[in-house]
């Protein structure tokens, strides 16, 4: 689950959420994705530009249940402003 965050941690939206049962081998693993693009979070970008992804796992067998979060924040491009003879250019350094 991707969710955007206040600065302090309290959560503000759900962005993104995928359910998927994996049926694994003793002592293998599996890489899961969940692609979330501009275009979804884009409208919930508040303050720091703040998300939490959280993953969940339940296994059955043993009634093992395991959550981990992650915090991250989305840098927006540094914009530096250069007055040149009455024109203005605005460059944007990535």
């Amino acid at each position: 689950m991707v969710r955007s965050s206040y600065y302090t941690g309290e959560p503000h939206a759900l962005i993104k959420e995928q359910k998927t049962e994996v049926r694994l081998a003793p002592h293998s693993d599996q890489e899961l994705t969940l692609l979330v693009q501009f275009d979804e979070y884009e409208p919930h970008l508040i303050d720091q530009n703040s998300f939490e992804v959280t993953v969940a796992a339940d296994v059955v067998e043993t009634n093992y249940q395991y959550e981990g979060r992650d915090d991250f924040r989305v840098r927006m491009p540094d914009v530096k402003f250069e007055v040149c003879h009455q024109t203005m250019k605005i460059m944007f350094l990535l």
